[in-house]
C-alpha cells in the first residue's frame, strides 16, 4: 500500500463524511492503490474512485461499492460475500476465485475495459472459478465476461446483457436467466438444472 495506515483511515473517514454529506467530507480517490490482503469488512466506498485498485485476497464481506468507479480493479481471491456493487463501473474488473456469495452486482457495468498501464491484464471482466451462489446480477452489462467453471447456483441474471460470455463449465443450477441476452455465449459443459429461461 502506497500510504500509511493512518493516511488510509483518514481517507476512508473523510469519504464516509462525503457520502453522508457532512462538513469536511472528501470523495476517496484510491486509484491504483494496492490494498491486497487487508481486512475491510463492511467498509463504505460508495461513489469512491478506485480505478485500477488491487483488492486481492481482501476481506470485503458486506462492503459497499455502490456507484464506485472500479474500472480495471482486481478482486482476485477476495472475500466479497454479501457486498454490493450496484451500478458500479466494473469494466475489465478481475474476480477470479473470489467469493461473491449473495453479492449485489445489479445494473453494474462489466463490459470489456483495460487500463493502459496494465498491458498483461485481460480486458474482459473475469469471474473464472468464482463463487457466485445467490448473487444478483439482474440488468448487468456482462458482454464477453468470463465465468469459466464459476459456481453460479441460484444467481439472478434476469435482463442481463451477456453477449459472447464464456460460461464453459459454470454451474447455473437454479439460475434465473429470464430475459437475459445470451447471443454467442459459450455454454459448453455448463450445468443448467432447474434454471429459468425467458425470451428477450
Amino acid at each position: 500500500m502506497g500510504m500509511t495506515p493512518e493516511e488510509f483511515v483518514g481517507i476512508v473517514k473523510k469519504h464516509d463524511d462525503f457520502v453522508h454529506r457532512r462538513t469536511g467530507g472528501v470523495r476517496a480517490d484510491l486509484s491504483n492503490q494496492d490494498l491486497s490482503g487487508l481486512k475491510l469488512p463492511k467498509i463504505n466506498l460508495e461513489h469512491a474512485k478506485l480505478t485500477g485498485a488491487k483488492f486481492r485476497k481482501c476481506v470485503l464481506a458486506g462492503a459497499n461499492f455502490k456507484f464506485a468507479d472500479l474500472f480495471g480493479a482486481d478482486f482476485t481471491d477476495a472475500n466479497a460475500s454479501g457486498a454490493t456493487f450496484e451500478r458500479a463501473d466494473l469494466r475489465g474488473a478481475q474476480f477470479q476465485g473470489a467469493n461473491l456469495k449473495g453479492a449485489n452486482l445489479s445494473d453494474a457495468d462489466l463490459r470489456p475495459g483495460a487500463l493502459l498501464a496494465a498491458h498483461k491484464r485481460g480486458s474482459n471482466a473475469n469471474f473464472s472459478d468464482a463463487q457466485l451462489e445467490d448473487s444478483d446480477m439482474h440488468d448487468a452489462k456482462l458482454d464477453q465476461a468470463e465465468f469459466k467453471n464459476a459456481s453460479m447456483k441460484r444467481i439472478n441474471l434476469s435482463g442481463s446483457a451477456m453477449h459472447g460470455c464464456n460460461l464453459r463449465g459454470a454451474d447455473l443450477s437454479g439460475a434465473n436467466l429470464s430475459m437475459a441476452r445470451l447471443k454467442d455465449a459459450n455454454l459448453m459443459g455448463s450445468i443448467l438444472r432447474r434454471r429459468t429461461w425467458g425470451t428477450p
